[in-house]
């Protein structure tokens, strides 16, 4: 009886912890001669719905913001919190997304409301970003 007890109760827990999955994600994505490539994640967040204007404007809103804020319109040269520039903190994120080697990249910014289309907000960086091997260096 016990026993019938405790695993309905770590079941009703488990049932509890479920995580709802976030709506809204941005990303930096580089022009490749294949097509766009997302070089970097942005942080995702939680928008009221899934595919309608107003959660896909919402969606464009939190990337333009956070690209704005935190990152400062694309300055490279901005220092972050974790210390890292914006542009070495690209070229790990494209590192992560097994792209260690840009050359000349103009960063754009785009969203993605769901599981829809990934849309350009029109922001980038400032400047063409660089990395070699995951290190970020002016191009030149």
């Amino acid at each position: 009886m016990w026993t019938s007890a405790i695993i309905l109760s770590f079941a009703a827990l488990t049932g509890a912890q479920i995580i709802t999955p976030y709506e809204c994600h941005c990303g930096v994505f580089i022009s490749i001669p294949s097509g766009e490539i997302e070089v970097y994640h942005m942080q995702s967040a939680h928008v009221d719905g899934c595919g309608t204007p107003e959660s896909e404007a919402a969606c464009m809103d939190n990337c333009k913001n956070e690209w704005t804020g935190m990152y400062k319109n694309g300055d490279l040269d901005n220092e972050l919190e974790n210390g890292y520039s914006l542009g070495q903190e690209l070229c790990l994120g494209a590192v992560e997304l097994f792209h260690p080697f840009i050359l000349n990249a103009n960063g754009q910014v785009f969203a993605r409301n769901c599981e829809g289309n990934w849309e350009d907000i029109d922001m980038g960086t400032n400047k063409p970003l660089c990395c070699t091997g995951g290190h970020y260096h002016e191009c030149g």
